[in-house]
């Protein structure tokens, strides 16, 4: 008995020491971005008078469209489990979920949005899952958007053409259902959850991907309407901000420690935004986004915080299913 009382403690303290590294690493970020955004403040607001009002209020409503077609791949992902709510549910859920991005850690969001799923009768392993499910989704598809980046930088060695086509089919291939449930299955495993209680379908993963690429595209456009107003070539960032902001987001979301991947994004955005902006130009581009899209998560969850939660009977598939 004594034993399994230390064990308990033992883990306790291991799990608090893991809680406040994650805290000191996001707050550390956090104080980076600061550093350097004061360090060059005078560069930085020029940039942001420079690119103007009219362009950052395009780009935040872009961005609030990128995150509806973002929730409606979370809601795909949830008619996948088993589960669906109406439309204006899943962007209350989704949306206001997402603000738990923001506390350090790699739950808060998916927490958040199975408590509100509740009110539909959602289980909370359907939410968790449809969570799941949609993050591999949108980090699989940011991800080959991202290795497009690929010709733009660097020495253009026929490398990194070959490097970026390998990465770019390996998303790909992790997108089809089998193996995305397998992965998400493994996932859960080591959390120590149960796994999916349905197999993701061909058309379901479709539609969600489709959302994502859409959500994608949203936001790279939000990205380049900032990059022409701060004085970037117009035909380079066309080609540019789509692979540069799915990279950073795919890779903030990847390290977890960081609230909202902050620190990380910014500090891909300014690699990744080198053909077309100096660094300097790139740090104030970077910070204007981080504050369009703060701002959009704020707005988003704030306009649907009205709305009633509700369940749709059944999902159309489940029906076709038994038919």
């Amino acid at each position: 008995m004594d034993q399994a009382v230390e064990s308990i403690g033992a883990a306790e303290t291991a799990s608090g020491a893991a809680r406040v590294a994650r805290i000191l690493v996001g707050a550390s970020l956090f104080a980076a971005v600061i550093v350097a955004t004061v360090r060059e403040w005078d560069d930085v607001s020029d940039t942001v008078a420079e690119i103007g009002p009219a362009a950052i209020l395009t780009s935040l409503g872009l961005v609030l469209s990128g995150l509806a077609a973002s929730a409606m791949t979370w809601r795909c992902s949830l008619r996948e489990m088993g589960a669906s709510v109406s439309v204006p549910s899943a962007m209350k859920i989704y949306l206001v979920g997402q603000l738990g991005k923001y506390i350090p850690g790699s739950v808060w969001a998916f927490v958040v949005q199975m408590e509100l799923a509740r009110a539909a009768s959602v289980q909370r392993m359907q939410s968790l899952a449809a969570g799941v499910l949609a993050v591999g989704i949108n980090i699989l598809v940011g991800g080959a958007l991202g290795l497009a980046l690929q010709p733009f930088v660097g020495d253009g060695s026929s490398f990194r053409f070959i490097a970026g086509a390998i990465g770019i089919a390996s998303c790909g291939l992790a997108l089809a259902p089998p193996v995305l449930g397998r992965l998400a299955n493994l996932a859960f495993r080591v959390a120590r959850r149960p796994e999916l209680c349905c197999s993701p379908s061909w058309l379901g993963i479709v539609r969600a991907a489709s959302f994502s690429a859409a959500c994608w595209i949203l936001y790279g456009v939000a990205l380049c309407l900032l990059v022409i107003g701060a004085g970037g070539d117009p035909s380079i960032a066309v080609l540019v901000t789509l692979p540069a902001v799915a990279l950073a987001m795919t890779v903030g979301a990847l390290v977890v420690v960081s609230p909202s991947g902050i620190g990380v994004r910014e500090a891909v955005l300014v690699a990744a935004l080198a053909p077309v902006l100096p660094p300097t130009t790139a740090l104030a581009v970077a910070l204007v986004l981080r504050v369009v899209f703060t701002l959009a998560d704020l707005l988003a969850a704030a306009a649907t915080l009205p709305i009633r939660i509700s369940r749709v009977s059944e999902p159309a598939s489940s029906v076709a299913a038994r038919a």
